[in-house]
C-alpha cells in the first residue's frame, strides 16, 4: 500500500508541474501536444508505454496462462513493432503537421483535402472505436486496484457504500462484479481522469516516463521471482506441461450449481473412468435464469494410463472418489486431440477445434501487431510531436529495447505461472494473483504498479485523443472558430473528465476477456486510419473520396466480421469474429482499405494542384 500511494503521489505532482507550463502558451497546441518539443526519452518511453496498455499486463497475461507457449506466435511481430509502426509514418507526419499547423489526426485530413465534412467523419470514428478500448482498460485498472487494496478494513468500509451500484447501473441480475470493484473503479477513474485534465498532454508524457521506467523494473523483479521459484527451471515447467493433457468438458445443469476449481472429476462410461482435476471455477446456471444453461469445463488429466483419441459419450460425472456432483448435471461432450496442449502450437483451446493460433491466425497476428499501431490514432499524435529527425531515430530503437524487455519476460513468467498457481479463477486476474503470490509486501506493491501503469499511461493518452477530437476538430473547427482561448480552455477540461464518465458507465459491466476488445478497437482503428493516412502522407493523387472509401470501407469489413462472429457465425462463445478464411477481421479489414483508397482515389477527379504542390514541394506547371 506504501509503494503504490508513493507512485500515485509522484502521478500527481507530475500533473500539477504540467498545468502550470500551460501558463503563457499557446493552450491547444500546449494542452493537446505539449508545443511539439518532445525529446528523446519522452518520445520512446511514452511512445513505449502508451503501447503497452492493459492488454498487454492483463489481457496479454491472461491468455499466456489460458493457452501456454504458443502466445510466443501470438505476440511474435512486438519486437518489431517500433521499426513498422514509426519507421512507417514517423517523419511524414511530423513534416505535414508542422506544415499545415495540424494538433489532432483529424486535423491532417481536414487540412491535407480541405475537406471539414473529412475531419468530422474521422473523429467520431475514433471517438467510437476509442470508448470501446477504454472500456476494457477501466476494468483493467479497477480489477488491480481492487486486489491491491482489497484487505484493507477502510477499503471495506467503503465498499458497503456502493452496494447498491450492481442492482442499480450492471443490469441487475445480469452485473457480473462485485462492490469492491465499483468502488475500486470509481477510485482509478478519479485518479486518472484528474491528472489528464488537469495535466494534458506534457502531463500524460510525464507520466508515462514514470510509468513506463516502473513497467520494465515490475517485469524484471518478477522474472527473477518466478524463476526462483522453478526448481526445474524452464525446462521442468516445459516437461510438465507437456504431461499435462487438457480436455474440454460442456457440462449442462437444470439447477444454479457452483463447480469450484480443482474440483476432482471421474467421468465414466459403462466400466471404463478417467479422472481429471477442473482448471478454473464455472458457474452453471439455472435452465430459467439464462438461456445459456451450458458451460466449458476445463480439466486437466490426472492418470497415468493413455488417453483415447476421442471419448465415447459420458454416462455419470462424479467427484471425491465417486460422490455424485449433481443428479442433473449432464456431460453434453469432451473433446480432446493430442495436439491441443500449452506446449506445441496451435496451443490449446477449450472452444475451438483448430487450436488457439492455427497458421492463418498466426500470419494474422504477426500482420496485426507489426502494422495496428502504425494506424493508432494516440501514436500517431505522438509522431506529431516530437522536437527533430535525430530524436526520432535514437526514440525508435529505444522503444525495440523496451518491447523486447517487455514481452518476452511475460511469456516466460505466465507460462511458469500456470504451473505454480494451475487454478486461477478469472485469467484476467493471473497478472496480480502472481504478483501476490510470489512478492508479497513493499516489493509486490512495486510490480503491481506496473500494471496499473500500464492501464493508465494507454488510458490517459487516448482520453486526450478523444477530447482534442471533440474540442478542436468539432468544435472549434467546425462549430465555433471564434471561440475564446478561456472558453476552449474550460471546454477541453470538461470534455475529457465527462469521457471518463462516460467510460466509467460503460465499465460498471466489462467484458470478461480484455484482450478480445482490445484487438477489436485496435484492428478498427487500424483498418480505419493506416491506409487512408499512408497515402495522404505519400501519393499525391490521393483524394478525399480515395480517403473516405478506404476509411468508411475498411472499418465497415472490419465490425462485419466481428458482428458476424457475436451472432454466432463461426464465432466463439459470442466473443470472438468470423474468421473468414481462418485470418483475422484486421487482414481482410486493411486489404479492403488499401484497395478502395486507390480505387476510389483513381477513379475521382484529380486532387487540387494547390494542395499537392504546398504538401509535396512542388510548383505548378
Amino acid at each position: 500500500m506504501v509503494s503504490f500511494l508513493i507512485y500515485t503521489a509522484v502521478v500527481i505532482l507530475l500533473s500539477v508541474v504540467a498545468h502550470r507550463m500551460l501558463r503563457g502558451k499557446a493552450f491547444l497546441e500546449e494542452y493537446y501536444l505539449g508545443s511539439r518539443g518532445l525529446g528523446v526519452w519522452a518520445l520512446a518511453m511514452s511512445y513505449a508505454a502508451t503501447s503497452a496498455s492493459g492488454g498487454s499486463f492483463m489481457g496479454f497475461p491472461a491468455l499466456i496462462y489460458q493457452h501456454g507457449w504458443v502466445l510466443a506466435l501470438w505476440v511474435a511481430s512486438h519486437m518489431i513493432l517500433p521499426i513498422t509502426c514509426m519507421g512507417l509514418l514517423g517523419k511524414r507526419i511530423n513534416q505535414i503537421a508542422r506544415k499545415s499547423g495540424a494538433i489532432t489526426v483529424p486535423d491532417i485530413f481536414r487540412d491535407r483535402f480541405r475537406s471539414p465534412s473529412l475531419g468530422i467523419v474521422s473523429s467520431l470514428i475514433m471517438v467510437f472505436l476509442l470508448i470501446f478500448y477504454l472500456v476494457a482498460q477501466f476494468k483493467a485498472g479497477a480489477t488491480i486496484m481492487k486486489l491491491l487494496l482489497g484487505n484493507l478494513p477502510a477499503f471495506q468500509a467503503l465498499a458497503g457504500w456502493v452496494q447498491w451500484i450492481p442492482a442499480r447501473l450492471a443490469l441487475g441480475s445480469q452485473g457480473n462484479q462485485d462492490a469492491e470493484y465499483y468502488l475500486a473503479l470509481l477510485l482509478f477513474a478519479l485518479l486518472v481522469v484528474a491528472y489528464t485534465a488537469y495535466g494534458g498532454f506534457r502531463a500524460v508524457v510525464w507520466t508515462d516516463v514514470l510509468q513506463g521506467i516502473v513497467m520494465v523494473a515490475g517485469v524484471l523483479i518478477l522474472l527473477v521471482a518466478t524463476l526462483r521459484h522453478l526448481p526445474h527451471g524452464l525446462g521442468g515447467v516445459t516437461r510438465e506441461l507437456q504431461r499435462r493433457v487438457l480436455v474440454p468438458f460442456t457440462l449442462d445443469a437444470e439447477v444454479e450449481t457452483q463447480v469450484p476449481p480443482e474440483t476432482l472429476i471421474v467421468a465414466r462410461s459403462g466400466s471404463d473412468a478417467w479422472r481429471f482435476a477442473t482448471e478454473e471455477g464455472v458457474l452453471l446456471p439455472t435452465a430459467a435464469g439464462s438461456d445459456d444453461t451450458s458451460r466449458v469445463v476445463t480439466a486437466r488429466y490426472l492418470d497415468q494410463r493413455p488417453l483415447p483419441q476421442s471419448f465415447p459419450p459420458m454416462t455419470s460425472l462424479m467427484i471425491d472418489g465417486g460422490e455424485p456432483l449433481l443428479a442433473d448435471v449432464r456431460v453434453l461432450s469432451a473433446r480432446l486431440s493430442p495436439r491441443h496442449n500449452l506446449v506445441a502450437p496451435p496451443g490449446y483451446d477449450p472452444v475451438r477445434a483448430d487450436g488457439f493460433v492455427p497458421m492463418t491466425l498466426a500470419i494474422s497476428y504477426f500482420f496485426l501487431w507489426a502494422l495496428a499501431g502504425a494506424g493508432q490514432p494516440a501514436t500517431m499524435v505522438r509522431l506529431m510531436a516530437f522536437r527533430d529527425s535525430s530524436v526520432f531515430r535514437r526514440a525508435m530503437f529505444g522503444v525495440c529495447i523496451y518491447t523486447t524487455l517487455i514481452y518476452v519476460p511475460l511469456l516466460i513468467i505466465f507460462v511458469a505461472g500456470r504451473t505454480l498457481l494451475p487454478a486461477v479463477g478469472d485469467p484476467d486476474e493471473a497478472m496480480p494473483a502472481l504478483v501476490l503470490f510470489l512478492v508479497p509486501g513493499f516489493l509486490g506493491g512495486i510490480i503491481l504498479a506496473a500494471p496499473f501503469a500500464a492501464v493508465m499511461s494507454t488510458v490517459d493518452s487516448f482520453l486526450l485523443t478523444i477530447s482534442s477530437s471533440l474540442v478542436r476538430d468539432i468544435f472549434q473547427r467546425s462549430i465555433r472558430p471564434d471561440a475564446s482561448p478561456a472558453l476552449l480552455r474550460r471546454l477541453s477540461y470538461g470534455t475529457t473528465a465527462g469521457v471518463g464518465a462516460i467510460v466509467l458507465a460503460g465499465a460498471m459491466n466489462p467484458p470478461r476477456f480484455l484482450q478480445h476488445v482490445i484487438v477489436l478497437a485496435s484492428s478498427g482503428l487500424a483498418c480505419s486510419f493506416l491506409a487512408p493516412m499512408f497515402f495522404s502522407l505519400y501519393w499525391k493523387r490521393t483524394t478525399t473520396v480515395g480517403v473516405y472509401a478506404g476509411m468508411l470501407g475498411g472499418l465497415g469489413v472490419c465490425l462485419v466480421l466481428y458482428t458476424l462472429g457475436w451472432s454466432g457465425v463461426g464465432g466463439v462463445a459470442g466473443i470472438e469474429p468470423y474468421y473468414l478464411g481462418g485470418f483475422l477481421p484486421f487482414v481482410w479489414g486493411l486489404a479492403a482499405s488499401i484497395l478502395l483508397s486507390v480505387v476510389g482515389s483513381l477513379l475521382s477527379p484529380r486532387p487540387c494542384p494547390d494542395l499537392v504542390a504546398f504538401y509535396f514541394h512542388q510548383t505548378r506547371s
